[in-house]
């Protein structure tokens, strides 16, 4: 979805029909990784670093795969987190809470990549720690602490469902290159948002979980599917009995009830939050949360679908009265 967009409905695009990179921020490497929720993305092959088949057993095959922008989201969504001693990273599985680890440890080229679960002591836990360096603009490469080998796809194939692999630097380094892509965002970034909309909403914002937790957004086509399941299209607005608060409360059980039943993992949340207000045609509630490259407000009307931006709101003469998370 368009962030810079002034139309009063931002565009919608079927995001099953590209494969190309959203403009999700990618990390800032000058004061290292910061933790949050990733996908990784192979410059070469363009593919995802996924969890085959969201296996959570231990141990596991990682492979490449095309962007998943359905009920699979999770099986390409990793948790990046610096180790505090020396100053590598692990990367977790989101899905599974399995961890990236080279298997067995071993050194020679194309050697497998798995996930399993956390080793704590002895030579196990360097196979699951990882430097993390940056490279040519918006990319990384992901080495081994063990071997010092890189992470790659399987001969640089794009075709779903390629082994991910570790191998000793290559000349040509596009295939292990990767774009680390941060899909979640803090409470505190949220909310630099809000205030820079509208000031004094923050202290109007019920904020339900902690300022640890962090925040991600559904994709456009998931999203839409959790949507068509209310049958809200259909429902009419009923003064007293059934108003736009009940619109918006039901879309947002909706979402939870789904994060809630396939969403494995705490301390990240899907971000579809509520606010109510006036406009000039009387009281209104949208659902609201980020744009898809993760920097701007989005604001949705529950009953038709239809999303508007701050600016849309804005023209609508929209104030707000209060909002929550």
């Amino acid at each position: 979805m368009a962030a810079a967009t002034t139309n009063m409905q931002s565009n919608k695009t079927d995001e099953s029909e590209t494969n190309a990179l959203p403009a999700y921020s990618n990390a800032d490497t000058s004061q290292g990784i910061s933790e949050g929720l990733y996908v990784l993305v192979n410059k070469k092959a363009r593919t995802l670093l996924d969890l085959s088949g969201g296996n959570t057993g231990s141990p596991a095959t990682c492979e490449g795969y095309q962007r998943n922008v359905n009920e699979k989201i999770d099986h390409q969504l990793w948790v990046i987190s610096q180790v505090e001693r020396d100053g590598n990273y692990r990367i977790m599985s989101y899905r599974a809470g399995t961890f990236l680890d080279l298997e067995a440890g071993k050194s020679e080229k194309k050697s497998r990549v798995m996930v399993y679960n956390r080793v704590e002591k002895g030579d196990g836990r360097l196979h699951q720690e990882w430097i993390i360096s940056p490279e040519v603009y918006g990319y990384h490469t992901i080495q081994c602490a063990k071997t010092k080998t890189f992470l790659e796809i399987l001969d640089d194939k794009p075709e779903n469902a390629t082994h991910v692999v570790c191998s000793p630097e290559a000349n040509d380094k596009d295939h292990q290159f990767w774009e680390l892509e941060r899909v979640s965002r803090t409470v505190q970034e949220v909310k630099a948002m809000i205030q820079s909309w509208k000031p004094d909403l923050l202290n109007r914002l019920v904020q339900p979980y902690g300022d640890n937790v962090q925040y991600f957004v559904l994709p456009n086509k998931l999203r839409d599917t959790i949507w068509d399941g209310t049958k809200l299209l259909r429902q009419p607005v009923r003064t007293g009995t059934f108003d736009y608060d009940d619109f918006v409360i039901k879309v947002k059980d909706a979402i939870n009830t789904w994060a809630r039943d396939r969403l494995r993992k705490d301390g990240y949340s899907v971000l579809f939050g509520i606010i109510y207000g006036q406009d000039r045609r009387g009281s209104k509630a949208y659902n609201w949360y980020l744009s898809r490259d993760m920097g701007s407000l989005v604001f949705l009307d529950a009953q038709t679908n239809r999303e508007y931006t701050t600016t849309s709101l804005d023209n609508l003469g929209f104030e707000p009265t209060f909002a929550l998370f």
